[in-house]
């Protein structure tokens, strides 16, 4: 059955807007390495839209993620702080800006992070301004629009067997979750075709 989508500059089929609720990656903080980041995918003509194409899987909606990484770089900002973390496969840029999170008792305060340390981050995607990220030396050969995660929630990691265990988590969703296609949109498509169906079947009646 197919959805209602748009198509991307690549040729992938997109869900339209309305249906990204369909789908439970939507409302959950994806686990994902730099590299998935990077390799996202946009939709045309649609600000700040995300989708996750797993191998030959469909390209599904996301919104949030959640990294693992150890901190290379600290860049204090007028309003919070800019973290770049490393989780072995690329660099990422996590913005924590100061009083703009409803719930801040899962954030430590920013300016006891120090560099070595090893974050797991919850945030939001945003597709960074060129402006900001072009004379970034660590995001060089990076294709692609340049994504960056808006801090919900962090916290520090002191055993290191839990990035190792957060590293097989992400593989293993990868390969059993994320390259499905989610239930509840082929539902929507089955009841999408036969509500067409059937409003056809109706206007011929009509006519007959």
């Amino acid at each position: 059955m197919n959805n209602p989508s748009v198509v991307a500059e690549n040729g992938d089929q997109l869900l339209e807007p309305f249906c990204w609720g369909l789908d439970p990656l939507f409302w959950t903080h994806v686990k994902l390495f730099a590299s998935q980041i990077y390799a996202l995918i946009s939709a045309p003509r649609i600000e700040d839209s995300h989708f996750l194409r797993i191998g030959d899987g469909p390209a599904r909606p996301i919104v949030r993620v959640e990294v693992i990484g150890t901190v290379v770089r600290i860049q204090p900002i007028r309003i919070g702080c800019v973290y770049t973390l490393d989780d072995g496969t690329g660099f990422l840029r996590c913005c924590y800006f100061s009083g703009q999170v409803d719930d801040e008792q899962d954030l430590l305060p920013w300016d006891t992070i120090e560099l070595g340390v090893t974050l797991q981050i919850r945030g939001k995607l945003k597709i960074e301004k060129e402006m900001y990220t072009e004379r970034d030396v660590l995001l060089k050969g990076v294709r692609g629009p340049h994504r960056s995660i808006v801090v919900e929630s962090m916290r520090v990691v002191t055993n290191p067997n839990e990035e190792l265990c957060a590293s097989a988590e992400t593989i293993n969703l990868c390969r059993h979750e994320y390259c499905k296609e989610a239930k509840t949109i082929t539902m929507h498509a089955k009841q999408s075709m036969e509500k067409r169906l059937e409003e056809e079947v109706q206007g011929s009646d009509l006519y007959s």
